[in-house]
């Protein structure tokens, strides 16, 4: 299930809605995003949010911090700035691959609003 939707990541990314070439290439992109956030922080995201339908919004952007970065580095070289070499994800996508980890040992691990 994509849990990021393809117009939303658009606007993510600063493309116009009606640009339709790269669609395939942007949900293929997202898959794969989605599919690693999951292994990275240690939560199935069908098991734990499939019922709200959506993912937490600090979830939510990692995946499209994630997913903007394989997309704008499709290509596999970078010229020029070596921060933006393949491979090399902004400084927030860590940062939220830790605040987000799931630390138990529960595979199906879903957030409780602090409020």
């Amino acid at each position: 299930m994509n849990y990021i939707q393809l117009d939303e990541f658009k606007r993510h990314i600063n493309m116009e809605s009606c640009y339709t070439d790269d669609d395939a290439l942007l949900l293929e992109i997202l898959e794969a995003s989605e599919d690693q956030v999951q292994k990275e922080i240690n939560i199935n995201f069908d098991c734990a949010f499939k019922l709200e339908g959506k993912l937490p919004p600090s979830i939510a952007m990692q995946v499209k911090i994630l997913a903007a970065t394989w997309y704008g580095n499709r290509d596999g070289i970078s010229l020029g700035n070596i921060g933006n070499a393949p491979g090399n994800t902004p400084l927030t996508y860590g940062y939220l691959s830790g605040l987000n980890y799931n630390h138990s040992d529960i595979a199906c691990f879903s957030f409780k609003k602090p409020y």
